[in-house]
């Protein structure tokens, strides 16, 4: 294994936590707004 192989993997790794970080933030957001929802109501 090289070095930009290595680096590639590296770059791999991080786009998918970024994806799950989004998701999981989107996801809190929307559970979020739910619960302002019904204690507005």
């Amino acid at each position: 294994m090289d070095d930009l192989t290595l680096l590639q993997l590296w770059r791999k790794a991080v786009r998918l936590a970024d994806q799950e970080e989004v998701r999981f933030y989107h996801h809190n957001l929307e559970y979020l707004r739910v619960l302002s929802r019904v204690q507005w109501n």
